[in-house]
């Protein structure tokens, strides 16, 4: 059984997976995932993964 998804809370927490933060070396498509992760899902639009 599937649960509702809360939009308001982020994929880190949905998940209950804390990644921990990228290296000093991390490209800066690494670095945007991170910080998608942490973004409630209901924010994230077609807009956000526009490079």
């Amino acid at each position: 059984m599937t649960r509702p998804l809360e939009r308001g809370r982020p994929l880190e927490e949905l998940e209950g997976v804390r990644w921990p933060a990228p290296s000093a070396e991390a490209t800066s498509l690494v670095t945007a995932v991170y910080a998608l992760r942490r973004r409630p899902v209901g924010e994230l639009t077609v807009e956000t993964f526009a490079c």
